[in-house]
């Protein structure tokens, strides 16, 4: 990780897309305090199914509160702690309780305000492409704690590799979640605050518009 950070930091600016990024400081996020059942909201889209070449598997819907729709995402949470190799087989059998309940308030409101929260997908892997359903939508998650731990950190479903299954606690505290990170290598500074001062680059009219908007109205 310190490798990879210094790779950052010496470089000035990083171009992501059409974003201009310029390296600051780091900070590593304070692991939460996760619970036997835990609200989750979907940073990324959720994707159950993984589907072969040119099959259109992939793209079927699958109601979230059906019993497949958890059951798919047990077997692939299942599947790469396995393959993960940082649980003891004994472990694992122990993992077999596992409940995926979606918040169907939310989903209903969506469905009567006519929005989506499932929507089909390009994913690219090993330049071979598949279609697939994403899901985003609030979830709580029921099983044991290093089931909890794994997907919060390493994402749930299908394609996580590729971003998607990323998930966030739902009621997290609106406290500190993040503390400076420190280097292991002495010496290293990633940077001098009293040197920077950031800069907009938004256009004069974008700025004005948003200064605009930002006033008190009577």
């Amino acid at each position: 990780m310190d490798y990879l950070l210094e790779q950052v930091f010496a470089t000035p600016k990083i171009e992501l897309g059409n974003l201009i990024l310029m390296p600051e400081y780091t900070e590593i996020e304070s692991e939460p305090t996760l619970e036997p059942s835990n609200k989750f909201v979907c940073i990324s889209p959720l994707v159950l199914i993984t589907p072969a070449f040119n099959e259109e598997a992939g793209k079927r819907f699958i109601n979230p509160d059906s019993d497949e729709f958890s059951d798919l995402l047990y077997e692939s949470t299942l599947t790469r702690m396995e393959r993960s190799g940082w649980y003891t087989p004994e472990q694992m059998e122990t993992f077999y309780k596992f409940q995926v309940v979606p918040d169907m308030v939310y989903v209903n409101k969506l469905k009567d305000a006519q929005k989506k929260f499932a929507r089909i997908y390009a994913v690219y892997d090993m330049d071979v492409k598949y279609e697939v359903r994403g899901y985003t939508l609030p979830i709580t998650l029921y099983a044991a704690p290093e089931v909890q731990d794994f997907v919060f950190k390493c994402g749930l479903g299908a394609f996580t590799h590729k971003g998607f299954g990323m998930l966030d606690l739902a009621n997290h505290g609106t406290g500190i979640r993040t503390e400076n990170y420190k280097f292991k290598r002495e010496g290293f500074v990633p940077y001098k605050p009293s040197e920077r001062t950031r800069q907009n680059v938004a256009p004069e009219e974008e700025a004005s518009v948003e200064n605009e908007d930002q006033q008190p109205k009577d």
